[in-house]
């Protein structure tokens, strides 16, 4: 008895490859889906350091003591930075969430000094799952998610139900899936 014949599982070669086959696409499902989740977009990256820099530019010129051009910039950042956390993911708010703490103090020196600015919302507003518009896959093209039970389900019983639903053959059935 050779090594590979006591330890394989006594499944028929076919039936083996059929289930190999089902892992393989089970996994292409899997990897399409989850590929693009926590991708941060060269232009939602470049707009967080533009932010990041424009904050620091304000505080250099608070710190000059123009107060007035200090909470324009500030107000500019504000409502870019709350249009950019639209549709943002874990990551980028990571990433932001340093300038956001700089933009609260900034907002709070620039009112100390008699600047009238928009009111704030908190980081919890911004970054709430209701503010954000849903992006599964933000790099795949618009409807081309893929779903097992709608897409992958019916195209195996299509292709292999004759043989795995009304004959059971290979020791695998897949009467489940219906």
């Amino acid at each position: 008895m050779k090594f590979s014949d006591r330890y394989r599982p006594h499944l028929p070669n076919r039936s083996m490859a059929v289930v190999a086959w089902l892992v393989w696409i089970a996994g292409l499902a899997v990897s399409t889906t989850n590929s693009g989740q926590a991708a941060i977009t060269d232009q939602q990256h470049a707009k967080a350091t533009e932010l990041a820099q424009r904050v620091l530019a304000a505080s250099k010129l608070y710190a000059d003591g123009s107060f007035a051009k200090s909470a324009e910039q500030v107000t500019s950042v504000q409502q870019e930075l709350i249009e950019l956390l639209k549709s943002s993911d874990a990551e980028l708010q990571r990433q932001v969430k340093p300038t956001y703490q700089r933009l609260v103090r900034a907002h709070h020196l620039l009112e100390l000094e008699g600047a009238e600015l928009e009111p704030l919302p908190s980081w919890k507003e911004l970054t709430a799952s209701g503010n954000r518009v849903p992006d599964m896959m933000p790099n795949a093209a618009k409807g081309t998610e893929v779903s097992f039970t709608q897409d992958i389900a019916p195209w195996l019983i299509n292709s292999c139900g004759n043989c795995h639903i009304d004959k059971r053959s290979g020791e695998f059935s897949m009467a489940s899936f219906e």
